[in-house]
């Protein structure tokens, strides 16, 4: 079995548990028994005793456990790991576990780099200069699906495609007027895009979603479903109460298919999920994704008049992050969001991975957020009612789906009790 997980931005998290599919020879792996050779370069990004996390030429981010007969080298003879540094480039040979964890049998240091005292550690969150990679054609294909889907305005599906291309500027745009200096020119306002200002307005309301929102408690409930073929297989269904309290989320009341967990939902197995509630709409419209919005068209959700927007974030701004056991990506990803043309407020939001490294274990990712009407007292807020998220196996048949349901939405009002010395 392998576990996946996947975070944006710090507060959405799902895992999956697959079947693992027959290995296949691929290039700098070899079979054994239960375990196979694996090898990776790139640059040490953080180091202890027990593990390095490599970022691999390929921008992936491998956790690579460390052992007592763990080997350094540096040229012909071996060192002690001791001398190995963050910053140095290395080669680790490993054995990956039928898990997928990485366990290094050799670490060749093919460059040293002196640590810099109380200095910051390279970020690998959002890593400006990129090594070139090579990487699927994600974007052809998300291109060619998009073309399949049309301007049906059927119920949305979570893949939808590759924003349209911005149209060029005419040749004559920027062309200096015949007969007149560019002196006397006075300068006029370009007009006001409405498109471009609902995003803005987008933008305050998703940066205000978690201010204005009181305490509240809802009931989450998970359908984990896989598909080793042509049809899904429900395996369970996850509850947990969710209370929603000084804009942080906790979970009580754990339970599979109704029968009480006495552990963390981070400690669950399977396919769990967290954060919800206005992590991936603050991190849509914050300006540091540098998200390009492109007006695709009008439609109706959920009975609201709303315009829909293809989005792109690039990986160098994009703040998700999957990771399957040993392995991480950071990948740029495509979409399309619904916003409500009176309030601003975003009723759905879905996102795909693109752009992920040949030799990570997944080949598509994706997540989709409905929000909907709730009412908390006398007052009605947009909050998250529905959401999905889909992970398939590369080369392989077998995908995970997690369909998340929330109800039961009330007001949360913490109990304090106060006890006085006798």
């Amino acid at each position: 079995m392998r576990t996946l997980v996947i975070l944006f931005a710090g507060g959405i998290l799902a895992s999956a548990q697959f079947p693992r599919p027959p290995r296949k020879a691929r290039t700098g792996s070899e079979q054994t028994d239960d375990n196979r050779k694996v090898s990776a370069t790139g640059v040490i990004r953080k180091m202890d005793e027990k593990s390095i996390t490599l970022e691999a030429t390929d921008s992936r981010l491998i956790e690579i456990k460390v052992s007592a007969s763990t080997k350094f080298r540096k040229g012909d003879g071996e060192i002690a790991g001791s001398l190995v540094n963050t910053g140095d480039s290395i080669r680790v040979d490993a054995v990956e576990d039928s898990e997928g964890y990485w366990t290094a049998t050799t670490v060749v240091v093919t460059k040293s780099e002196a640590p810099v005292a109380g200095g910051p550690s390279p970020s690998i969150l959002r890593s400006r200069e990129a090594p070139e990679r090579p990487v699927e054609p994600a974007t052809t294909r998300a291109a060619a699906d998009r073309s399949s889907s049309g301007d049906d305005e059927g119920p949305p599906k979570l893949r939808r495609g590759i924003p349209k291309a911005r149209p060029k500027p005419r040749d004559d745009e920027d062309a200096p007027i015949a007969g007149r200096n560019e002196g006397d020119v006075t300068p006029v306002a370009a007009p006001a895009d409405p498109k471009q200002q609902l995003i803005d307005r987008a933008r305050e309301a998703a940066f205000s979603f978690s201010e204005g929102l009181p305490n509240y408690v809802a009931q989450q409930f998970t359908t984990r479903y896989v598909r080793e073929g042509d049809h899904w297989r429900a395996l369970d269904v996850v509850s947990a109460t969710v209370v929603y309290e000084n804009g942080k989320e906790s979970y009580r009341d754990l339970q599979i298919n109704g029968k009480p967990v006495k552990k963390n939902m981070e400690e669950m197995s399977g396919s769990w999920s967290t954060g919800e509630f206005g992590t991936t709409l603050k991190s849509l419209f914050d300006p540091r994704s540098a998200a390009q919005f492109d007006f695709r068209k009008q439609s109706t959700f959920q009975n609201f008049n709303a315009m829909v927007f293809d989005y792109a974030v690039d990986r160098q701004h994009s703040d998700w992050r999957i990771t399957v056991a040993s392995q991480a990506v950071i990948p740029a990803f495509l979409g399309r969001v619904w916003i409500d043309a009176k309030t601003a407020r975003a009723l759905r939001i879905e996102m795909s991975a693109v752009e992920i490294p040949l030799e990570f274990p997944m080949d598509k990712v994706e997540a989709a957020q409905d929000y909907g009407q709730v009412r908390l007292g006398p007052d009605e807020y947009l909050l998250p009612i529905h959401a999905e998220n889909l992970s398939c196996q590369r080369g392989s048949p077998v995908c995970s789906r997690n369909v998340i349901e929330f109800r039961n939405y009330h007001k949360y009002q913490g109990e304090t009790k106060i006890v006085f010395d006798k």
